[in-house]
């Protein structure tokens, strides 16, 4: 895990709002027919294919306590009643919404080149993706344990008082013998 400067990147993707458990099943779809429309439009596909989401900025902060609560009697040194943040040690920043029947916002597809922003056919929509600092996770292996990825990287950030933004993107690499899946989340 590290701190990266992304560029952006054109990309056409085809957005939706679909169970996060359902996001896999959307993406295998989706992929095809960015393909087919970037190629109609006469772009070419220029980098991984990738699912973006759409999230809620940082976690709202968590409770604050004054000391003398914590321990039941001042600490030493600290002034009565300073606030101090708790944190769950494995807190994950992220929800586990891969596993949801709630919508997840996501928008599924590739970077280009040769193409201007709009629409293409078939719901494909070519537009931005933003660059600058953000978290990156390189996972060797499936999606099936990206939570623990996420809960990993969720602890990382928090250890380094990093804020992330409110979106963030998986790009899936290597093959189906040796998958990899590289998290980027931009920092706020």
């Amino acid at each position: 895990m590290k701190v990266e400067d992304v560029r952006a990147r054109r990309v056409a993707v085809v957005p939706g709002a679909v169970p996060g458990a359902a996001v896999a099943t959307f993406a295998a779809g989706a992929f095809g027919v960015v393909i087919a429309a970037v190629g109609r439009a006469g772009g070419r596909l220029d980098g991984p294919p990738f699912a973006w989401y759409a999230l809620p900025a940082s976690p709202p902060p968590p409770d604050v306590v004054p000391l003398a609560d914590v321990a039941g009697e001042p600490v030493p040194g600290e002034p009565l009643g300073e606030p101090v943040l708790l944190l769950e040690p494995e807190a994950p920043v992220v929800p586990e919404a891969a596993l949801s029947a709630d919508p997840v916002d996501v928008a599924v597809g590739y970077p280009v080149d040769g193409l201007a922003p709009g629409d293409l056919a078939d719901g494909v929509v070519v537009t931005d993706r933003p660059g600058g600092l953000a978290a990156v996770a390189l996972h060797e292996g499936t999606t099936e344990d990206l939570a623990d990825v996420y809960r990993e990287l969720s602890v990382w950030l928090r250890d380094r008082a990093l804020d992330v933004g409110g979106e963030r993107w998986e790009e899936y690499l290597g093959d189906d013998a040796e998958p990899q899946v590289r998290i980027v989340w931009p920092l706020a």
